[in-house]
């Protein structure tokens, strides 16, 4: 797969999670079936930073022709694991007291975000092949 395909399949995951748990972050824990515990504080917050990752894999996949950079596809790796295996430690560690439903959400997210990650990886490794037999 390119390079350009992946940041932008990266960029509107990020985007499309992020943005919904801006907007509408009770009614998508609620969608998922995960505890609405008060204050969306944390729900907005994570909605946030996975918008920026998002926006950061846009500009890194269409900005070339200005000039601007963003977030690289070995960035966007690290922080795809680094995401899926925080969220599977919880579920398997972690003392949550989550419906069946909302596990198995969180299990499919991890799950989609390393399968991701899994299609990145092939991509980095042969363009560091590249340059080292450059």
């Amino acid at each position: 797969m390119q390079k350009s395909l992946l940041l932008e399949i990266d960029g509107i995951v990020n985007l499309m999670f992020g943005l919904v748990l801006i907007l509408l972050p009770r009614n998508l824990l609620a969608a998922i079936g995960l505890p609405i515990d008060g204050s969306m504080f944390y729900a907005v917050v994570l909605g946030v930073v996975l918008t920026g990752i998002g926006v950061a894999l846009f500009l890194e996949r269409h900005g070339r022709n200005a000039g601007v950079s963003g977030l690289g596809l070995e960035g966007a790796i690290v922080i795809n694991v680094l995401g899926a295996l925080g969220v599977i430690w919880m579920l398997l560690f972690g003392e949550m007291q989550i419906p069946i439903g909302g596990r198995i959400a969180l299990w499919v997210v991890a799950g989609g975000v390393l399968a991701i990650a899994l299609l990145e990886a092939p991509h980095c490794l042969r363009n560091r092949r590249r340059s080292a037999d450059a």
